[in-house]
């Protein structure tokens, strides 16, 4: 959990303890909460079942300059297209071995083998620069590229 994410959830039990009713601060989390469902929405809205699909997320850190993958947005999209039956590939230069949990998620060892999937997913919440950068060495030669990033909308080539 990001600080905010923490601190709301922290003021929540407060309100709760004191018998406070408040309204706005336990909103901030789930709003927090749906936006992190949206990709997996969109790409099932964009391509349908996701059973058989081939799915490339590149960015899986929770932040830039680290390679932790615990709250990671991109890990838990991972996740969710295992579960709907996908299978994934998964590229950040800043991991080089997955934990155990993680073992269904291909790691590739760098963009290019990523993105032999069908639809590549460009997912970048942790540096706009190396969304920035992939996408556009991408862009030119994957027809098929999609990529969201938190402070942008979806986009395609």
């Amino acid at each position: 959990m990001a600080p905010l994410a923490r601190d709301v959830v922290t003021l929540t039990k407060l309100a709760n303890s004191t018998g406070e009713t408040i309204s706005v601060i336990p909103a901030i989390k789930q709003s927090n909460d749906l936006h992190r469902g949206w990709a997996f929405k969109r790409l099932q809205s964009r391509l349908g079942d996701l059973r058989g699909k081939t799915i490339a997320v590149l960015g899986l850190t929770y932040t830039t300059n680290t390679d932790t993958l615990r709250r990671s947005a991109a890990v838990e999209l991972c996740q969710k297209l295992l579960a709907a039956g996908a299978t994934v590939t998964a590229f950040d230069p800043a991991v080089k071995v997955l934990p155990q949990e993680l073992n269904k998620i291909s790691l590739a060892g760098d963009v290019a083998a990523a993105c032999r999937a069908r639809m590549p997913l460009l997912f970048a919440p942790n540096g706009r620069n190396f969304a920035r950068r992939i996408g556009q060495k991408l862009s030119r030669r994957c027809a098929n590229l999609c990529w969201w990033m938190p402070t942008d909308f979806w986009k395609r080539n």
